[in-house]
């Protein structure tokens, strides 16, 4: 079983602010294979009938999000910077048990 992470700054957030934080991943060069959009949108990581609309449900397994588990970039933009600092935190819980990362967005 897994722990549910801190959330602050990312609930409620806009689908919006999650494509800016992954704008600024993909700027910085961090590994493309952990990026908010596949956290929520990816589909479940099991077999789980389907929602006709909310919540969405994605993931990221550990031997994807490793390479991705560096510094991640600043922003000049506060929410987008509040989010790179708590997906840090996220990132030191993930290493200590090798987890990947399960997300749902309503």
């Amino acid at each position: 079983m897994g722990r549910r992470l801190s959330n602050t700054t990312l609930a409620p957030a806009s689908a919006y602010l999650l494509e800016r934080v992954d704008l600024a991943m993909d700027a910085d060069g961090v590994s493309p294979e952990f990026r908010l959009q596949r956290v929520v949108y990816r589909g479940a990581p099991v077999a789980i009938p389907p929602a006709p609309d909310y919540p969405f449900v994605g993931y990221v397994e550990w031997d994807e999000l490793a390479p991705a588990l560096t510094r991640l970039p600043a922003s000049t933009d506060e929410l987008v910077d509040d989010a790179l600092r708590e997906m840090e935190d996220w990132f030191d819980i993930l290493r200590i048990g090798h987890r990947g990362i399960v997300g749902f967005y309503y």
